[in-house]
């Protein structure tokens, strides 16, 4: 049964002392390294969903909304309120004190003869903490 020697023999374990001093060596290349992240420029990190907040829904009645501290989005159809307050906070550095979502239907439309649909989408009304406003662009 020489062929199974090779798998059934155990491997010497080094002694005490040597683990000791492995260890350190280990726990000081470890922090030499942990030093030069540290000094190593930082990239600035995304600290909101991205996906989740599509485009400002511009209309004469979101942007008399704007005065009244409540702005309109169009979000992903898989956005939720909690999903929109984050991204809207962590985009535009506001606080957000209320999220309305609405499901907008898909229409259909005719143009002569030609019928199509208008597809439908979602759109989040926020609004924000007094004294707060976010430049529409």
């Amino acid at each position: 049964m020489a062929l199974f020697d090779r798998f059934t023999k155990k491997k010497s374990q080094p002694k005490r002392s040597e683990r000791k001093a492995s260890a350190k060596v280990a726990a000081e290349s470890k922090e030499e390294k942990t030093a030069a992240i540290s000094k190593s420029p930082k990239k600035e990190s995304v600290n909101y969903p991205i996906g989740v907040l599509t485009s400002h829904h511009v209309t004469e009645k979101s942007s008399l909304g704007n005065v009244l501290n409540k702005y309109t989005f169009r979000v992903a159809r898989r956005a939720n309120k909690i999903e929109v307050k984050k991204a809207v906070e962590g985009k535009y550095g506001v606080r957000v004190v209320r999220v309305n979502i609405i499901n907008a239907k898909s229409k259909s439309v005719r143009l002569g003869r030609t019928e199509g649909r208008v597809p439908g989408f979602k759109k989040a009304i926020v609004t924000l903490a007094e004294g707060q406003t976010i430049q529409m662009q």
